[in-house]
């Protein structure tokens, strides 16, 4: 667990130094710059000063399918604001506070349509992702199976963190279903290999 925890926070490191440096484009540049400067909590990722500023105002999210009211739309603009972010652009104005909201992460997609029960679904789908990658980095030999799995269960972290709901769901179903399945299966040959008492 402390190995995939450190590969990841080297991996965060390692991007937001090659953006920091202009590796990553101009644009990832300065939203970097921004973001360190204001202490946002993920570099690169500006929809999170959203999610935030809502989660912060509106904790009990706001409900499947509700159309943001214009309150909300000055909350998470508010959010993108206070970490160097403009708030006029066409993405800002027609993708995050179109129609729907939008705050790029499956999580906090499933935040703002459900809630505190939303957060307790992402938060139970986190911790299985996580068991699953820690699993399959434990073991010392690795079948093509395990490996694409970790793969999968990588990408779902991923997804839950970094990318919408709307376009991801379907493959985020499908990693959940399959780590889900093969962590059931853990669990009943653990169970079977345990010693019967008399």
């Amino acid at each position: 667990m402390a190995a995939v925890g450190l590969s990841g926070a080297l991996v965060y490191q390692l991007f937001t130094f090659l953006a920091l440096g202009g590796s990553l484009g101009r644009e990832l540049e300065e939203t970097t710059l921004n973001q360190s400067r204001n202490q946002s909590v993920i570099a690169g990722r500006v929809e999170y000063g959203a999610t935030f500023a809502l989660l912060r105002e509106v904790p009990q999210g706001l409900g499947p399918g509700v159309v943001p009211s214009q309150r909300d739309v000055q909350i998470g603009k508010s959010g993108l604001a206070d970490i160097g972010v403009g708030t006029s652009s066409s993405y800002v104005e027609e993708s995050m506070f179109g129609n729907r909201f939008e705050v790029h992460s499956i999580a906090g997609d499933i935040w703002v349509q459900f809630g505190i029960g939303g957060v307790g679904l992402a938060a139970a789908l986190l911790a299985v992702l996580i068991k699953t990658v820690t699993r399959c980095v434990s073991r010392s030999t690795n079948t093509r199976i395990e490996l694409a799995v970790l793969f999968l269960a990588y990408q779902g972290l991923w997804d839950l963190l970094f990318s919408p709901l709307y376009a991801n769901f379907r493959s985020f179903a499908f990693v959940c279903g399959v780590c889900v399945a093969l962590t059931a299966s853990a669990n009943r040959t653990v169970e079977a290999q345990e010693p019967v008492g008399v």
